[in-house]
């Protein structure tokens, strides 16, 4: 298996994986969230398809670091069996774990590879992918700040509702 071959089903299992979680719940938010987290696994399966006809030959990777279980859309994540009433909350917990995984799945997989083709694609998907992580751990701060932090308007500075999405007069 090559680099891209491994990566093109990290992505298309990934994009499976939350369509699949889409297709579970019932409230409209996590469904939402889940269905774009299925959409832009698949942009970034097209963006790995670009960048292997670009590159026009296949890196290869060592077999011993694309076991089964290296992969972790294969490994079905605690509660997912009971997603049918997940709120909002817990859907983006859930899936910052799952891409969490993802990106250090490329991690371990750049730092073991050994050839200097397979380690620049490496790279370039890595930071792709912690690019992502970073969006998505930035909305899971969005959406949880309220519950990580509470504080009265009129004893706080107003100036820090604006961190939560609120404007003040």
């Amino acid at each position: 298996m090559n680099i891209f071959e491994f990566a093109l089903q990290m992505e298309t299992e990934a994009s499976e994986v939350y369509a699949d979680l889409a297709r579970k719940v019932v409230e409209k938010g996590p469904k939402r969230i889940f269905t774009d987290l299925a959409s832009d696994h698949m942009d970034q399966r097209r963006s790995i398809e670009r960048m292997r006809a670009a590159c026009g030959k296949s890196s290869g990777l060592n077999r011993q670091n694309l076991e089964e279980g290296a992969i972790p859309w294969h490994r079905q994540p605690p509660g997912i069996a009971m997603m049918a009433d997940v709120d909002d909350e817990e859907a983006y917990r859930l899936a910052l774990e799952l891409e969490e995984e993802e990106f250090h799945c490329y991690e371990e997989l750049l730092e073991h590879s050994r050839a200097k083709e397979a380690k620049r694609i490496l790279q370039q998907i890595t930071e792709e992918e912690g690019r992502l992580l970073d969006q998505y751990r930035e909305l899971y701060d969005f959406i949880n700040a309220p519950n990580q932090y509470l504080a009265w308007g009129e004893f706080s500075n107003l100036d820090e509702y604006h961190q939560f999405g609120r404007d003040v007069d």
